[in-house]
C-alpha cells in the first residue's frame, strides 16, 4: 500500500490528462472535501463522470470544500434549489437509507460529508456517448484508481453505472481479490433495470461492490416498488460499517 498519497500530485495528472487526451470541458474529480481521501475511509462512492451542457463554461474542481456536493452543491440555479437536483436528491435519500440502518443510527448528513465520493473519469461531457478518446481515457482513470485502491482501503463501494463497476471490479481483481460466492445481479423493481452485489476478498480484507442503475434515470430510492430489493442492499452495505467512522 502507498504510505502516502499525494492530492496535489493526482491533481497535477488529471490536469495534464486533461489536456493530453483532448478534453474541452473542465474537469471534476473529488465531490467530498479532499480530507476524505485518506487510508481508513470505509465508504466509497464512484459516478461515472462530470456532466454538464456543451457551450456553458466550467472551471476545473478538484474537491469540493464545503462537503458531499450531492448534499451541498449548486448544480442549475435556474432549474434546482441547492441540494434538490434529482441525482442529488437520490444519493442522499440512499445516504439516509445506509445511516438509518447502522447499528447505531447516525445523521445520514455527516455520513455523506465523511464519506469518500468522487468521478471515475474525472473530465465533463455533456453525456458519456459524447466523451472523446474513450480508450485512452479509461486507460487513464483505470491507472489512477488502481493507485488510490492501493491506498484507500474501504469496505464497501458505490457505483452508478456499469463503466465505474465494471472498472473498479477489475482493478479490484488484479490486486488479487476474488469474488467470493457468485455476482448478485437482480432487476431492482424498476422495469428491467438491475443492480449488482458483489462481495470481493484477498484473503486478508473483504470489500463489498455495489452497482446501482443510473440514479438520474432511475429513481429507485423513491419508489416503493423497489423497497425490498434495497433493503437487501443496504442492510449489506451497512453491515460492514462502523457509525464511529463517520
Amino acid at each position: 500500500m502507498h504510505k502516502h498519497l499525494q492530492f496535489d500530485s493526482l491533481c497535477d495528472r488529471i490536469r495534464a490528462a486533461y489536456s493530453s487526451l483532448g478534453h474541452h470541458m473542465s474537469w471534476s474529480f473529488l465531490y467530498t472535501s479532499q480530507s476524505t481521501l485518506h487510508s481508513s475511509q470505509q465508504l466509497l462512492f464512484i459516478g461515472l463522470n462530470p456532466g454538464g451542457k456543451e457551450g456553458e463554461k466550467y472551471t476545473e474542481t478538484p474537491s469540493c470544500k464545503d462537503g458531499n456536493d450531492y448534499l451541498r452543491g449548486d448544480w442549475d440555479q435556474k432549474k434546482w434549489k441547492k441540494g434538490k437536483a434529482p441525482l442529488q436528491v437520490q444519493v442522499q435519500k440512499l445516504f439516509t437509507k445506509i445511516a438509518t440502518s447502522m447499528a447505531a443510527s447516525i445523521p445520514y448528513q455527516a455520513m455523506m460529508d465523511a464519506s469518500l465520493a468522487a468521478n471515475y473519469v474525472p473530465f465533463r461531457s455533456s453525456r458519456w456517448a459524447s466523451l472523446g478518446n474513450k480508450e485512452l481515457t479509461l486507460d487513464f482513470a483505470r491507472k489512477l484508481w488502481s493507485e488510490i485502491l492501493d491506498y484507500v482501503q474501504p469496505r464497501a463501494i458505490i457505483c452508478i453505472a456499469y463503466v465505474a463497476y465494471d472498472e473498479i471490479k477489475t482493478i479490484l481483481q488484479s490486486k488479487d481479490f476474488q469474488v467470493v460466492g457468485s455476482e448478485d445481479r437482480k432487476t431492482i423493481g424498476w422495469g428491467n433495470a438491475t443492480y449488482c452485489l458483489t462481495e470481493l476478498s484477498d484473503g486478508e480484507r473483504t470489500v463489498i461492490l455495489v452497482r446501482l442503475p443510473h440514479l438520474s434515470t432511475y429513481k429507485v430510492f423513491s419508489s416503493t416498488k423497489c423497497e425490498i430489493e434495497i433493503k437487501k442492499l443496504i442492510d449489506k452495505i451497512a453491515s460492514v460499517l462502523d457509525a464511529d467512522a463517520f
